[in-house]
This record gives structure tokens, C-alpha cells and sequence, in this order.
């Protein structure tokens, strides 16, 4: 009888510890690196930010993949900048390799409108709402 309690004691005190973990759902910073532009941003242990808006909702959560693409919108629109000062034919194709995976619309890639557009294309704030 007692190993049985010791045992449900366990699967409890376990159970609870993810729970909780569940509950708290730690952030870790990650780097996204193109020579010398970096950008740091958040990441979820468990993929969402059910909290993103001040109150819990699963459903307008944001995701450890949206983060993902706003640091690399944010990413692209230094590179655009960066471009505008210095034409480097690597930061165009950085430029263009980063909008043809990570825009969601038909979008094209020469890089004149690239740049033209920057500042619509990559706006970090249009894409999370």
C-alpha cells in the first residue's frame, strides 16, 4: 500500500511540475546573423505566447514561427538599408532569398522593388495584427 502511495505521490508531483511548466512557458533569445547585422529575438519552449495581447487566448497566440519571420523581416529591412549605402550583390540575394520564403503574397523579387517596397513589404507590425 505504501509503494502504491509513494508511486501516485510521483506521477502527482511530476504531473504538476508540467503543468506548471505548461503554465509559465519560458522564453530563450535566439540570434539571427547575416554578416555584420544581427537580430535578436524570443523564442517559446513551448512554441506560442498564449499570454501575446495581456490575457490568455490560445486561439490569437502568437508563434515561435511568427517570431521567426519578424526577425527576419526586421533582418531584410536592415539589409535594404544596408543596400542603399553599399550595392552588394550578396545582400540583394539575402534580400530577395529572405522574401521569397518568408512573404505570404505573390511579391516581385527584383531587387529595385524589393527596396522601393521595404518599408510595406517588411513592416514588422502589419504582420503580427
Amino acid at each position: 500500500m505504501k509503494r502504491v502511495k509513494k508511486i501516485m505521490l510521483i506521477i502527482a508531483f511530476v504531473l504538476g511540475g508540467f503543468i506548471i511548466l505548461g503554465y509559465l512557458n519560458p522564453k530563450y533569445s535566439k540570434t539571427l546573423t547575416y554578416k555584420n547585422h544581427s537580430i535578436e529575438y524570443k523564442q517559446f519552449l513551448f512554441g506560442r505566447d498564449p499570454f501575446f495581447g495581456g490575457e490568455y487566448q490560445l486561439e490569437h497566440s502568437i508563434s515561435n514561427y511568427d517570431l521567426f519571420e519578424q526577425a527576419n523581416f526586421k533582418l531584410a529591412s536592415r539589409l535594404c538599408k544596408n543596400y542603399r549605402a553599399k550595392h552588394d550583390s550578396r545582400i540583394a540575394k539575402k534580400i530577395q532569398m529572405i522574401t521569397k520564403e518568408h512573404v505570404a503574397y505573390k511579391i516581385d523579387l527584383n531587387i529595385d522593388s524589393l527596396l522601393k517596397y521595404s518599408d510595406e513589404t517588411f513592416d514588422t507590425t502589419i504582420q503580427i495584427e
